[in-house]
């Protein structure tokens, strides 16, 4: 599908990028019954031939395109979180700037976001700022908080807002507080590692 199908006139693509569909090499691994890490098939190029595939339509389309990669990745549920087995943190953040990395070459008009589930999979403790690859792959941080997902992250921040002090773009409301059923999602400050360890 091409990127002008997706996108009404005038807008802007959001788009997560996983690795569900493992690379050629994963499957056959996986079917001799061998552990495989997506994460680390990732960061070693198994699958630079569809993200470059992909840059490259991208490009020749123009559109601002926001993409999320390996969202998530503080979770257990799909192949590339950190917690899924055989994964680690090092793994996703080389696999995170793997991604990023390959499309920003190929010269579409790109934005990363750096997408955190509301609270660790199975009770693991690690600060949020632990997954963070580099403000070079991050242009925007957010947490997926769903319904009880939601009261997950307000009791993880002890109900707290996060980046109260960030100013709001003109036109753009002040209050970041998340609704229940929201997403939260706001522009990575010119330094993002220091926002993220202050309030994260």
């Amino acid at each position: 599908m091409s990127c002008a199908a997706v996108a009404l006139p005038g807008g802007a693509l959001m788009l997560s990028w996983n690795a569900l569909l493992r690379a050629p090499a994963e499957r056959r691994l996986l079917l001799s019954g061998v552990a495989v890490s997506v994460l680390r098939s990732i960061a070693q190029g198994a699958y630079d031939h569809y993200l470059q595939a992909f840059g490259k339509a991208a490009k020749k389309d123009g559109r601002p395109i926001n993409v999320r990669p390996l969202h998530e990745m503080n979770g257990a549920w799909y192949p590339w979180c950190v917690f899924t087995t055989g994964n680690s943190l090092s793994d996703f953040k080389n696999a995170f700037k793997r991604v990023v990395s390959v499309l920003k070459s190929t010269g579409g008009n790109f934005k990363f976001q750096l997408s955190y589930a509301a609270q660790n999979a199975s009770g693991h403790k690690n600060p949020f700022m632990d997954f963070y690859p580099g403000d070079a792959y991050v242009d925007a941080a957010e947490v997926n908080a769903f319904v009880s997902g939601f009261r997950m992250f307000k009791s993880a921040t002890g109900g707290r807002r996060l980046f109260a002090d960030i100013e709001p773009a003109e036109g753009e409301e002040a209050d970041f507080e998340v609704a229940e059923n929201e997403l939260l999602a706001l522009p990575a400050p010119a330094t993002a590692a220091e926002e993220a360890q202050q309030h994260l």
